[in-house]
């Protein structure tokens, strides 16, 4: 019997992060899966890096069945010595830079952190991210047009240092000065327990802003484990039934550490959220 499947199930490829970005996309649809979350953040998608035209890239993509759901954009090693306005400017120059790239390969959505650099160490973030980040979306959007590309902005997780963008409260607050036709939100359900927060109170607050969610489980506050789902404590029935409740239609995009063997974790996660469809 064909279930009828009312998400896009599909994974990123930093589940493969030590592997060239060729194989991992052969490797993604060789467990079964037709949907790609590109990593751009210093490997695979990342324009500062990656050792492949975008012909090459897309006739990989063609030739596994593949369609890019969406890409993650960079956000790391921006230049830290900078002061805060000029390395928001170089991030808005990688990230339209990426965007272009990822138009072309056909991607509709764009994950995007609240801030660049790493989140443990970002000491700036609280007093001057969320006045950066709203400047730097106000000029996202008339690049989110043109690529016809919606970017969703992820939730952090907070690992010891405070920081901006760690609830959806917070993150839907920035959004909603913009309208809906070019931003919303993206929910990593790992982060949530870093954060101590419940998943689903997460769905119910982000409501129809959601446009994605990164999959993986997560046993304990305060650190990002990635864990294959069934492996923490999110209770994923309820997380399905909360998706039900607001009529989620966006993706689930598994973002699992694949550790020393990927392509087991990989296919184990995917048929647990299969499991989990009517």
């Amino acid at each position: 019997m064909i279930r009828n499947i009312p998400y896009i199930i599909g994974a990123s490829t930093w589940t493969y992060c030590s592997h060239n970005l060729r194989d991992t996309l052969k490797l993604i649809s060789s467990a079964g899966i037709r949907h790609v979350e590109l990593w751009a953040d210093q490997i695979h998608f990342d324009p500062r890096t990656s050792n492949y035209s975008l012909a090459i890239i897309k006739e990989t993509l063609i030739d596994n069945h593949l369609h890019v759901h969406s890409v993650h954009l960079p956000y790391s090693q921006v230049d830290q010595t900078s002061t805060p306005d000029d390395r928001y400017e170089q991030w808005e120059t990688l990230i339209e830079t990426t965007l272009n790239n990822a138009s072309y390969l056909g991607a509709r959505t764009a994950i995007l952190h609240p801030y660049p650099g790493d989140p443990r160490t970002n000491r700036e973030a609280v007093e001057v991210s969320n006045r950066l980040i709203a400047t730097l979306l106000e000029r996202l959007l008339p690049l989110a047009r043109r690529f016809e590309i919606k970017i969703a902005i992820e939730n952090m997780p907070y690992l010891g240092t405070q920081k901006f963008g760690c609830t959806m409260k917070e993150l839907k607050k920035l959004i909603d000065r913009f309208g809906e036709d070019c931003f919303g939100l993206c929910l990593d359900t790992s982060h949530c327990v870093a954060n101590a927060i419940n998943v689903c109170e997460e769905i119910r607050v982000s409501s129809s802003r959601l446009l994605s969610i990164h999959v993986s489980d997560n046993k304990i506050q305060g650190q990002d484990m990635h864990l294959v789902p069934g492996e923490g404590t999110i209770n994923w029935q309820d997380f399905i039934h909360c998706l039900e409740s607001i009529d989620y239609v966006g993706a689930m995009i598994l973002e699992v550490a694949g550790k020393e063997d990927p392509d087991h974790r990989l296919k184990v996660a995917y048929e647990k959220i299969l499991s989990l469809m009517p």
